[in-house]
């Protein structure tokens, strides 16, 4: 009699499971959007050295229990030189500009959890590209 090792289908699954997730995963996330649009305020004196706020206002949204925030934000085009200080935090980041110019910024806010697998899955909350005017 010949023994058959069960584990083996289990694995085949496994593996198929994943190979069929990160395919679909891009699909999914463009199909989800962000469901926060216009969440985000920018707020401040627009001059140099003066602190300029990122306000995220979900409104009566939670972030649930055993998740937190992600923030990022990003310089896409500026003038050369120094890059703005950046303290990110939720439901306020601050911004420093260094020297004045055109600004091209982007602004992440995503809810993280993660599991007891050692995996974490970021959802986009807010996904906004701003232009800011420093003097």
């Amino acid at each position: 009699m010949q023994k058959r090792n069960i584990h083996s289908g289990y694995g085949l699954a496994a593996v198929l499971l994943l190979v069929l997730s990160l395919w679909s995963a891009p699909a999914m996330a463009q199909q989800e959007g962000t469901p926060f649009s216009g969440a985000l305020s920018i707020e401040g004196v627009m001059k140099t050295g003066m602190p300029v706020m990122a306000v995220f206002d979900l409104g009566s949204y939670e972030i649930p229990r055993g998740t937190y925030t992600s923030i990022n934000i990003r310089m896409k085009s500026g003038p050369e030189g120094k890059k703005p200080t950046v303290l990110p935090g939720y439901p306020e980041s601050t911004l420093t500009f260094h020297q004045p110019g055109t600004y091209v910024m982007r602004f992440i806010l995503s809810r993280v959890s993660k599991s007891s697998c050692g995996g974490a899955e970021a959802v986009p909350l807010v996904r906004e590209t701003r232009t800011l005017e420093i003097e």
